[in-house]
């Protein structure tokens, strides 16, 4: 008995003189289900644009992931806070690049032209927020929202097998995600403003 009492003491002597507290956190109210919109309308696509490259209609009935970023703004930005509004998502590898740049400076027409449309742009690289703040600075992206965040784009990817970088995505105002496009390259990426608003006004 006098060991075991000892032990304990012992223990009890250790957790007490240990240099970090732990904690066990337990949510206060269990995150609310999602649910599937009803009755969301299906753009109808003029013939003209049915074979629209490199986009293409996915999938008609594929939710968003209910992803959130903080920009280099150090705004944070939710799909709950976009209800309403078409998204067009831009993955890139490295803000930096030619084929980066000149789709952004795309991205940037598209964002001051279309009112009810929200731009982000992520570097999945989960580049330095100085560094991309000092892009947003240079290219004059006012209307664009950027950030790096790897996990957002796995959350995209879980959803999409065939994304790729650079890739864009389009959601419709519902949360359903309407339009991919991927395989963007220095050949089609001057293509990119007017087939991305074609395809906005598409979803009206």
């Amino acid at each position: 008995m006098g060991i075991l009492r000892l032990s304990l003491l012992i223990i009890l002597i250790c957790f007490s003189t240990a240099q970090a507290d732990w904690y066990i956190l337990i949510p206060k109210h269990l995150p609310k289900r999602r649910e599937m919109p009803k009755n969301v309308p299906v753009p109808k696509i003029a013939p003209k644009k049915k074979n629209m490259k490199p986009y293409k209609v996915e999938v008609r009935k594929l939710l968003a992931p209910d992803f959130t970023v903080r920009t280099a703004d150090l705004k944070k930005i939710s799909l709950a806070d976009l209800n309403g509004k078409k998204v067009v998502i831009a993955f890139v590898n490295n803000v930096y690049s030619p084929v980066s740049e000149s789709l952004i400076y795309q991205l940037k027409q598209v964002a001051q032209k279309e009112k009810d449309t929200t731009v982000i742009v992520i570097d999945v690289n989960d580049a330095d927020f100085a560094v991309l703040k000092r892009f947003k600075r240079e290219m004059g992206l006012n209307k664009i929202h950027l950030t790096a965040d790897s996990y957002v784009y796995k959350q995209f990817k879980s959803k999409l097998d065939k994304l790729e970088i650079p890739s864009l995505v389009i959601i419709d105002k519902y949360g359903f995600i309407r339009y991919l496009a991927k395989g963007i390259n220095s050949s089609s990426v001057n293509l990119v403003g007017k087939e991305v608003s074609d395809i906005l006004n598409s979803l009206a």
